[in-house]
């Protein structure tokens, strides 16, 4: 999608900007009042003694069980729906998991297989709508924490700051308060890496829910959301690393914002553009895109140039100039998925340039590699992209390793959303997860906050990747 807006007036106070694909209505749709400009929360309180989480337990311990002791816990591993392949009587990563799904940790590698039979064999199938499908809960809550990282994009038009507002507010009226110290504590008990001046504000809630593993004990979790933006834009680059760092360590991470034409997040400006005449005097200057379109189209029809053929020549030629600030940007895609669109060739001409441009981090020894492969014990994570067809992702992040279905669940935009409805949307997300629902249900909730656009509820949002997640039965 595109970085330069325009505003028209829509109904009494309201005013409506468009955004090459991405809308938003200075109005809010969901009851929040909207302010002109986000307020960032003070730190919190100095965090209390007591930041304890459940013991580590090591995640690579592999009991030496026999096939057929096995292959009987599969068979109750199927019918709680938490194991949906063959009774092989191997001990691979699916009965892995399936395990870690029934005991909500890994206290089942201490155990004796005939121990695992017994309380698998007496444990009941998790409760849910029959067919739809679970996150993997035990791997998200093992150790006591779920810890979401949350990431507000830059809107060249600042929606991003009325949105941070709404962010704020309902995350208030979750009974998260903000305590900096609390959180990151929290994150370092739970193993997560974290940087000595972290950027982001940490939301807390100390006692978020109550966790029943089939097999396993009731347990409190904790939740701690991390705030991540970069208001002015100045701090795009650090918002954008911390970002990264939740797409790997995070339980959850939830983008709301721009996705430039499907190269993915990003947290500062896009450009502006400067045509030069043949002397190198400055004739025009753009911040809009589409405006520079419409010029390039006249002035190259003497010649029988296009747009993008227009600006091709006068790059060549010297004769234009793009400023970008592409340190913000998580590029997510290497190849073009609009090439029709004169925006997105533009956008992916300066990601590609050898000395302002940013390399794709996904792919076989992209930046997401090197990093799941530095933290192997994150065996599962989940990703929300609220932004323009996000889904333009999705092939780039299954090619990364680390990334693949088995180990991540995403939940994709399927069109050009609103950034009126983000913070719905993030709100609706949030429920949805601390209520402990199916896939299925977490992306109808989020779909149904599109109120804005008139495919509200028809599938703007999906879940991808959660096919071999349990099942309820």
């Amino acid at each position: 999608m595109g970085f330069r807006s325009r505003l028209q007036r829509r109904g009494a106070g309201a005013v409506l900007v468009t955004i090459a694909g991405l809308v938003v209505q200075a109005r809010s749709t969901s009851g929040l009042p909207i302010q002109a400009s986000a307020v960032v929360p003070s730190p919190g309180a100095a965090a209390p003694a007591d930041v304890s989480l459940p013991a580590h337990l090591d995640s690579t311990v592999r009991p030496a069980w026999a096939k057929d002791e096995i292959r009987k816990i599969q068979l109750e591993l199927a019918r709680l729906g938490l194991y949906r392949l063959n009774v092989d009587g191997i001990l691979g990563a699916r009965t892995e998991a399936g395990l870690v799904e029934a005991f909500g940790d890994n206290t089942w590698r201490t155990m004796t297989a005939a121990d695992v039979l017994t309380r698998v064999t007496a444990a009941r199938p998790p409760a849910g709508d029959k067919g739809e499908h679970a996150l993997r809960l035990g791997e998200m809550f093992a150790d006591g924490l779920l810890d979401i990282t949350l990431g507000l994009g830059f809107d060249e038009a600042e929606s991003h700051r009325f949105v941070a507002r709404g962010i704020e507010q309902s995350l208030r009226a979750r009974s998260f308060v903000v305590n900096n110290p609390l959180g990151i504590q929290l994150y370092k008990a739970a193993g997560r890496a974290i940087p000595a001046n972290p950027l982001g504000t940490f939301w807390v809630r100390r006692t978020a829910l109550t966790y029943k593993p089939p097999a396993g004990a009731a347990r409190q979790i904790r939740v701690v959301v991390r705030f991540v933006s970069s208001l002015d834009g100045t701090r795009g680059a650090e918002a954008a690393s911390a970002f990264k760092e939740g797409l790997v360590e995070s339980d959850a991470t939830f983008y709301g914002g721009h996705g430039r034409h499907g190269s993915g997040p990003d947290f500062d400006r896009n450009f502006t553009i400067e045509l030069f005449d043949g002397k190198g005097a400055l004739e025009q200057f753009f911040d809009d895109y589409e405006r520079l379109e419409k010029y390039l189209i006249t002035e190259g029809k003497p010649h029988g140039r296009g747009a993008w053929a227009q600006f091709a020549w006068r790059a060549g030629n010297k004769r234009v100039a793009v400023h970008g600030d592409n340190h913000g940007n998580v590029r997510l895609t290497k190849g073009n998925p609009h090439p029709g669109e004169f925006g997105a060739l533009l956008m992916y001409w300066n990601l590609d340039q050898a000395a302002t441009g940013v390399a794709p981090v996904t792919g076989k020894g992209g930046e997401l590699d090197d990093r799941t492969r530095a933290h192997p014990e994150r065996r599962y994570r989940g990703a929300v992209f609220d932004g323009c067809r996000a889904t333009d992702y999705e092939a780039s992040l299954r090619a990364t390793p680390g990334m693949d279905k088995h180990v991540t669940d995403t939940f994709s935009s399927t069109i050009s959303l609103y950034w009126n409805d983000i913070a719905a949307t993030t709100a609706a997300f949030l429920d949805a997860i601390l209520g402990i629902q199916s896939a299925e249900a977490i992306a109808k909730a989020m779909d149904d906050a599109q109120t804005t656009t008139r495919m509200a509820g028809k599938g703007t949002i999906k879940a991808y990747g959660t096919d071999d997640n349990p099942i309820y039965q």
